[in-house]
């Protein structure tokens, strides 16, 4: 049975118990009618039923005035308690109330009435039971009472069974009511689940086809899609810094998103939220409150390393942000995906980039090279021959000259390297050559380096020589600061001096800090430059080798 069946079954059944308990009599009153109809039967005698059974009970007398009352409920109680489990009758002298029944003041007996009472049980003598004393005329002396009074309490008792029945009837057919619409519930809410299911998987599919170009705007269009959504934004967050990266109905700023907005407590939390513009309190508004604020809300999704807000002018149901969360869930491997592949294009461009950079710095190189040999070519030529035409002493002075100024320009073309020496020893080594052209020096915290790996401190190194040096040509320094620390797995290198600063071109025109630049992204670290007049810090954040 389909659960739309099986729900107007269980109502159409469920109408008809209340119907049927309306129509129906209760036990008392069946009880009521067959004590009547007993003592119907013999004029001038009476009946009374007294029954009960689950905590209930209840006494049938007819006639309801009969002057019999008294020795029928004596008689009824006397076979309770002393004859439980039998049935019998008894000629029993009857004392004022006979008397009273027949105006006189003595009783004979062959005047007074024959009682005889009978039993009948329930299922069990636990379930409750029945028992009925009958009041015959004293000429009545036949077997008819005993037969009225068991056929009585026979039935009686068949009244409380139909009725136990019927009660347990109409409790489980409300169960099963109530089952029948649990289950239809179930296999709505199951259908539903499948077609959200299927519905992820399909959009899932569709954008794993999308290429590089417009990839996040077709995703929030899927998101929009999950929901009556009116617009929407999607952002990345990359090295703490959350940007949006495709937006529809919405002004999006160039700039950063703040990280105490809506996007990133969400990002941060990993749970969705629902906020609503018009409620926020002035001071306590978000950035997002004021991008969406024409809608009644918005709800921010997470999802792999970036978030979407989708905002609607109706309120935003649970459901509609189940099927968000689920077109989440399902495309994280996708977005891990597309990341991915965007940092290989970026690693291969820079690659690109710093390549040729390379061969141009290979080709200055070789030209500054050439010039410099073309024009100390006459100063050497010139000292060769003064050493020759000079004495011993003279010649051994000016070839140590030249010896100098050989391993001078050697050292120059070799690239900056550690060798053997520590880190420290190479960074105190630098001071001490800056300290000759007139720049102090010092060294903050050298205990900290020895935390860093091989490879890190030699970069390191290479950083901080290329920075020394562009002091000492165009910062016009007389101090400068250099600081190592390590935070988790990134190393940080601090170099501050006191200069006049750089432009705002940031001075990465050169081929110095630009190429460092490259190389530190190359590596996954990065190179920031903070410059004001009196005051430039170099940062560079290497990330350990995993």
């Amino acid at each position: 049975m389909k659960p739309e069946s099986a729900v107007r079954a269980a109502a159409s059944t469920g109408a008809q118990p209340r119907a049927e308990r309306a129509a129906k009599p209760s036990p008392r009153r069946r009880i009521d009618r067959i004590a009547s109809h007993a003592a119907s039967l013999f004029p001038g005698g009476g009946i009374l039923i007294r029954w009960q059974c689950d905590g209930e009970s209840g006494v049938a007398l007819e006639p309801r005035d009969s002057p019999l009352r008294p020795i029928l409920e004596r008689t009824v109680a006397a076979a309770d308690l002393y004859a439980p489990r039998q049935d019998g009758d008894a000629a029993l002298a009857i004392p004022a109330e006979n008397s009273y029944r027949n105006g006189a003041n003595g009783a004979a007996d062959a005047e007074a009435p024959l009682v005889v009472f009978a039993r009948a049980r329930l299922n069990s003598a636990a379930d409750g039971a029945v028992t009925t004393a009958v009041a015959a005329p004293a000429r009545n002396r036949t077997a008819v009472p005993h037969a009225i009074a068991a056929m009585a309490s026979e039935a009686a008792a068949a009244a409380i069974r139909m009725a136990a029945a019927e009660k347990s009837r109409d409790f489980w057919r409300v169960h099963a009511q109530d089952l029948a619409e649990r289950l239809a519930r179930l296999e709505t809410s199951s259908r539903e689940r499948d077609d959200e299911r299927k519905s992820a998987d399909d959009a899932a599919a569709a954008l794993a086809r999308l290429g590089p170009r417009n990839r996040y705007t077709h995703l929030g269009a899927r998101f929009a899609a999950t929901g009556p959504f009116d617009a929407w934004i999607v952002v990345l967050e990359n090295d703490g810094i959350i940007r949006a990266v495709a937006s529809q109905g919405a002004l999006v700023p160039a700039t950063p998103l703040e990280n105490s907005g809506a996007l990133a407590v969400c990002m941060r939390a990993g749970k969705t939220a629902i906020w609503r513009p018009k409620r926020a309190r002035r001071g306590q508004q978000r950035p997002e409150d004021r991008l969406f604020a024409r809608f009644d809300s918005y709800a921010c999704v997470p999802f792999e390393r970036g978030a979407v807000a989708l905002a609607s002018r109706q309120p935003i149901e649970p459901r509609t942000v189940a099927r968000a969360e689920a077109l989440a869930e399902r495309i994280e491997p996708m977005l891990a995906r597309w990341r991915a592949e965007a940092e290989r294009e970026r690693l291969e461009r820079l690659v690109g980039a710093l390549g040729m950079r390379l061969y141009g710095a290979v080709d200055a190189e070789r030209a500054r090279i050439a010039r410099d040999l073309h024009d100390h070519q006459a100063q050497l030529l010139a000292a060769a021959r003064i050493a020759l035409e000079a004495g011993p002493d003279e010649a051994r002075g000016v070839f140590k000259q030249l010896e100098d100024a050989l391993r001078l320009r050697v050292r120059e073309l070799r690239p900056a390297t550690l060798g053997r020496s520590s880190l420290e020893d190479a960074l105190r080594y630098e001071l001490r050559r800056i300290a000759d052209a007139g720049i102090r020096g010092r060294l903050m915290r050298p205990e900290r380096i020895g935390k860093l790996t091989r490879p890190v401190q030699q970069l390191c190194y290479q950083v901080a020589r290329e920075a020394l040096a562009n002091v000492m040509r165009h910062a016009e320094a007389t101090h400068v600061e250099i600081s190592i620390e390590k935070r988790g797995r990134i190393a940080r290198l601090s170099i501050l001096d006191n200069g006049r600063g750089m432009p705002e071109t940031g001075g990465r025109n050169g081929m110095g800090l630009s190429g460092l630049a490259e190389r530190l992204a190359l590596m996954g670290g990065r190179l920031k430059v903070e410059s004001k007049r009196g005051a430039t810090r170099l940062i560079a954040e290497i990330p350990e080798p995993a």
